[in-house]
This record gives structure tokens, sequence and C-alpha cells, in this order.
């Protein structure tokens, strides 16, 4: 035998002479038979024994998932068959099978860009938990004022309110990213996508003490952290390999679009906090965390009963190459206006061509009990791992690593420190506008609707009635509060120091005993009998969230410019030029002096941090072959998260006694550093790799 015979088919197909190209029919065939002049044969492999069965496109049965097996007569065929969906080929054959299975995803034509796009489903149901995904890693930092007053916390209690949600995305993003490379990406991001959107709504409703809600936030973020590290991969593997870096960025808008939305909801959230709260209704941010939980259910029934295909790719991957031809077919016939597919399922019976002198390996035997099936998964779990840290593609993790965690420490802890400053600065500027009433007596007043930024400075108030009434940055200082009642009263930012209370009724408040510092008491009643608190930290002015969404826009407009520069300068210039920009961005703190700055600042930093984002997810997809792609990418999301956490703690916190300078120059290098070692990485192809 020849040479050129050596190359066989699993599935082949015969047609009658003449026929060179098979025949479009109203009806849909089976894979390999097309019309009814076709015969589906099983080549074997030891001998030159065939089976054929002649089938008719009116047996086939309508349908993509119909006749995907081959029709084997023989057992020992049949055996055969399995050891080919199941065994092992080498490495020459595995690259020709990716060529082919590349042009069939480009015959299929899923294009999937945010601009131009032919399949808006996927684009649209993914992108919503992305959207989530960004909501959720800074919305509990903005409510942590009404968290407060709910849950009767103290300043220094919601520190881990701010964070928790991170600690769970860094756990999440790497078990669940490898668990989808193990088994499948559709049901995995289900899963994180219904995990997120549940307990983000028992956080919302159940958690009645501090250590609840951070148990919910936690598993909250582990949901989310599975959602980024699969929903990228999967947008990554029904694409084309050509020129797929573009499209890779272009997804990413979703997150940062998310991060910019809430900062709206709050700007008006915290406006409403007045009308909405009233003696016994303190938790509008529960009901903000139960509606925002409908975003992740939703995207992930959206996928199910849509229908949204499973990554080919993957499913090559796993050998389960009948399989995939189903998913590439139905893809082209969505994409190809109900074109019944025969072109291309005659096409792709390629993916079945291999050659004969390839070595299969029998499959192990499967696992026989329960015990021994879980110790397989844990065993694959530590394998693929394993394999991402070692040759042949592990040799550059280690460097990508410490990329990714340079940049992660020097901008993530400005990134996460700046919105808290921004608004800071801004109640601080309102306070200078504040109503200083000193030395004066006020008797007989009503006050209602709401009191903002008032300091009463030695002030005698009699007969002085405070009802539904919302309290905000108001302080009584060396004053005397004399037959005077305060009932259904909201408060935020409220204390009494060094007063005298005489004679005075506080009914209905949110009040506590910590407001009152060296405050005498007489013939005077406390009853409080809400179960809420008045929040130490008050809600920024409106105009501070406008600021923050603002700085956001510059995120959202830095990853349509790294869409577009990724294409024609790669990944890896991409991410040295935007850490050298991001560092200069950094030099600017030491200019910050009012929040308008502060905003300015945070806006070109949020623009160049985007565009350094992009490189290394667009870098880490185009590195990492199908099976691993997951895992090394929820392993970055897990180092870049935590280290972005180090460096807020070195920003906020302050451990160590540095000036302002030598902290921005610290930070500042370390960017920098991360920059420089990427010049020894590879510079990849804008293709997935094979």
């Amino acid at each position: 035998m020849s040479s050129e015979e050596e190359e066989y088919d699993v599935f082949a197909i015969s047609r009658a002479a003449g026929d060179s190209r098979p025949k479009r029919t109203s009806q849909t065939s089976q894979f390999g038979a097309v019309d009814e002049n076709v015969n589906v044969q099983f080549i074997g492999d030891d001998d030159d024994e065939v089976t054929e069965r002649s089938e008719s496109s009116q047996g086939a049965g309508g349908g993509y998932h119909a006749g995907a097996a081959p029709y084997v007569e023989e057992e020992g065929n049949e055996r055969r068959a399995a050891e080919f969906e199941e065994g092992d080929i080498d490495e020459s054959s595995a690259s020709q099978l990716a060529e082919v299975a590349d042009r069939l995803i480009t015959d299929a034509g899923y294009r999937l860009c945010v601009y131009g796009i032919k399949n808006v489903k996927f684009v649209l149901t993914v992108g919503l938990g992305l959207f989530y995904a960004g909501i959720q890693a800074v919305i509990t930092s903005l409510l942590v004022p009404d968290i407060a007053r709910d849950l009767c916390l103290r300043d220094a209690e919601t520190g881990w309110i701010r964070i928790i949600v991170l600690i769970g995305i860094a756990f999440g993003a790497f078990i669940q990213g490898c668990i989808s490379d193990l088994t499948a990406r559709r049901p995995c991001l289900i899963a994180s996508l219904m995990t997120a959107g549940i307990f983000g709504a028992i956080a919302g409703v159940l958690p009645q003490s501090h250590a609840s809600l951070l148990f919910c936030l936690a598993l909250n973020g582990f949901g989310i952290g599975g959602i980024l590290a699969i929903a990228v991969p999967y947008y990554t593997e029904l694409l084309p390999s050509q020129g797929c870096g573009r499209q890779i960025t272009s997804f990413l808008v979703f997150i940062i679009t998310g991060v910019a939305f809430i900062s709206l909801v709050v700007s008006e959230f915290s406006t409403a906090i007045p009308t909405l709260c009233s003696g016994y209704c303190f938790s509008n941010w529960r009901i903000t965390c139960l509606s925002l939980s409908v975003l992740p259910c939703l995207s992930a029934l959206m996928i199910y009963l849509a229908h949204i295909p499973e990554s080919p790719r993957l499913l090559m991957e796993h050998r389960e190459w009948t399989k995939a031809i189903e998913i590439l077919t139905h893809i082209y016939t969505e994409s190809h206006n109900g074109d019944d597919g025969e072109t291309f399922k005659y096409k792709a019976n390629e993916l079945y061509r291999i050659g004969r002198q390839t070595r299969r390996s029998k499959p192990p035997p499967a696992p026989s009990t329960l015990l021994q099936r879980i110790g397989k998964k844990i065993s694959s779990f530590f394998k693929n791992i394993a394999d991402v840290l070692r040759k042949p593609i592990g040799q550059y993790t280690d460097r990508l690593i410490i990329c990714g965690c340079a940049f992660a420490f020097g901008y993530g802890g400005w990134a996460l420190w700046l919105p808290d400053y921004i608004k800071a600065a801004d109640i601080i500027s309102h306070r200078s506008h504040d109503s200083n009433i000193t030395r004066t007596t006020i008797s007989n007043t009503n006050y209602t609707d709401s009191l903002e930024s008032t300091q009463f400075h030695n002030v005698t108030m009699r007969n002085v009635q405070f009802y539904d009434v919302f309290l905000s940055d108001v302080h009584f200082i060396n004053s005397i509060i004399q037959n005077c009642n305060f009932d259904n009263v909201v408060s935020e930012g409220v204390s009494f120091s060094n007063c005298k209370i005489i004679s005075s009724t506080f009914g209905d408040t949110d009040f506590s005993a910590r407001l009152f510092y060296d405050s005498k008491w007489v013939n005077s009643s406390f009853e409080k009998k809400t179960s809420a608190c008045s929040s130490d930290e008050p809600f920024a002015p409106t105009m501070a969230y406008y600021k923050l969404f603002l700085s956001h826009i510059g995120g959202i407009v830095g990853v349509f410019v790294a869409s577009f520069v990724v294409s024609i300068i790669g990944s890896r210039f991409m991410f040295i030029g935007s850490c050298v920009a991001t560092t200069i961005v950094v030099f600017c703190m030491l200019a910050l002096s009012t929040s308008i700055s502060a905003t300015v600042v945070f806006l070109f930093l949020q623009l160049t941090g985007m565009v350094t984002w992009s490189a290394l997810c667009v870098h880490t997809m185009l590195l990492y072959p199908t099976g691993k792609r997951g895992t090394a990418l929820g392993l970055f999301i897990t180092m870049t998260t935590l280290c972005c956490l180090l460096g807020l703690g070195v920003v906020a916190e302050l451990p160590i006694k540095t000036s302002e300078v030598a902290q921005t120059i610290v930070t500042s290098l370390i960017i920098l550093i991360g920059g420089i070692l990427m010049w020894t990485m590879p510079c990849v192809k804008d293709e997935l790799i094979r």
C-alpha cells in the first residue's frame, strides 16, 4: 500500500459516480450521510475489512443530534471505534486535527466580537454574567454606610466587608477554572452563575450578623471567581484562531461597564435614603443586593434555554469528536440563516481522518467504585495544575505570574484606594460649608424632612422637636438639650459631645449610647426601638459617585483602545507600554489635593490599567492550550487579586512609616519591573495555540 493510502477515513463517504458534492435537501441528514447515494463506512485498523451500510436521508432523522456515531455491524469494529474516541493520538495527528478544527470553526462563522455581532445571544448571556461580576467586585465597599447602619457595625468592623468578595474571587477562580478544563465550560459556567446569584440573594435577605454576612459574601465571590475564570476561555474557544485577540479584549468591556454602572446606582441610592427609610426600615442595601442577584440567575437560565453550545475545542481536547461536530454544525446552521449544513457536515468528516501509522493506546479501565472515581478526579485536578507549572508551557508561567502580580500590587492598591479618597475629599469639602450655629438659643422649633452638615456649638435647645427627620453629619457640641423630643429619626455621622440632656425623650431613633460622648443625662429617657444603628461613615455627596462613574469611563475607553492596539503590536508590547504609562500616572499621585485632581488621575489610571489587564488576559489565552486555559487564567486571577489586596494594605494602612514620595516611588518601580520582565516572555501570535 502506498504512503498516500496510509490515510484512511474513520467516517468515510462514498458517492455514486459523477456526484462530487453532497446534495442539499430540505431534510437534515446524519453526519457522514448527506443524501440517498451515500454510504457510511468504518474502515478497520488491522486489515482492509470494511463494514458498509447504505443510509438514506429519509431514514436519517432530523435534527443535528441525530446519527452522530458511525454504524458498525461487527463487535470488533465497535471496539476499535471506541478506542478511537477515547485513546491517545500522536502529536502530528493532533496538530492536523487542530488545523482541520480551526478551519471548521472559521467556516461555522461564529463571530462573537462586541461590534459586528452575528450571534448576539452568546455575547449578551455570558456578558451579563461578567457585568454582574464587575458590579459585585465594588458594590459592598460603596454600600458600607447602609450595611453598617443595618447591622450596627463600627467603622473598624467594616474593613472585611470591603474585601471579602475579592478574597472569594481569588479562591473561586483558581478552583473552578481548573474544574472547567477537566469537565466542560458550559455546565461549570452555569454552576458559577447560580452560586453567585443564590448567595448574593441570601446575603441580602438572611444575614443578621457580621459573620453571617461575610460568609454569604465570600461564597458569592467564589461564584464570581468562577465566572471570570470560565467565561473568557469559553468565549475564546468559540472564535477562529486568527485575529482573536481583538475580540477577547472587546469582551472584557462588560466587566468595567458593570463597575461604572453601580457607581450611578449608588449615587441615586444615597439620595433616596431619607425618603425610603423610616424608623423600622434601614435595609435598602438588602433590596439592592437582592435585585442585582437576578442578573447571574437570568444569565444562567438564558445559557440553558438558549442552547448556548459547549466549547468545541475543549470537546476535541477530550477526544469527543462526534459531539464537537454536532455543535459546529449547529453553529453553522444558525450563522448561515437556517442553511441545512449538509456541505459543512461533509467537510466536518475530515476530523476523523488520521494516519494509519498513528499509535492509539488502549484507554485505562474505568474506576469501578465511587471512591476510585473521586480519587481519579482529584488526581486529574492536581495533574492539570502541575502541567501548567512545568515544562514546556510551565517555563513561562512563573514569569507571567510575576509580571501580573507586580502590576496588580502597584495598580490595584491605588485603584482600590482612590475611590475612598474621592468620597472622603468630597465629604470634607461638603463639611467646609457646614452651617455652624454658635452661642444661641433655639426654642419651639420643629425639624422635619432632613438636616445635614450642621454643627451646634454652645447652643441651648428648648422644646425642639426632631420628628420624621434624616440627620446627616450633624454634631451637638457643649450644648444643652432641654424638653426636646427625637422620634422617627434616621441618622449618619451624628454625635453628641459633652452635652447636657435634660427632660428629653429619645424614642424611635437609630441612636446608640456610643454617640453620646461625655454627655450627662438628667430626667431623660432613651428607648431604642429599632434594631438598626447610626452609621459612623456617611454616604458621600452625590457628586462623588458621578466622579467615580467618570473615572470608570476611562476604563471602558481603555478596553476599546486595547482592542485596536493588540492586533497591531501584540499583547506583549501592549503590556510593556501600558506598564510604562501606568508608572507615569502613579507618579501623578504626588499632585493629589482635591477630589477633582483625584478623579482625573483615577480616570487615566483606569485607562492604562484596563489596557494592561487586557494585554495580560489575551497573552494568557494565546499562550496556553485549550485544556490548560481555564486553569492558567484562574491561577493568574487568584495571584493578582491577592496582590491587589496586598497593595491596598500598603497604600491605605501604611504599616511602615514612609513618606508619600517613597510610597509612590516603590509602587511605580514594582509596576515598571513587571513591564521589563515581560520582555523575557515569548511574543505570541494573534492566534490560539494548537
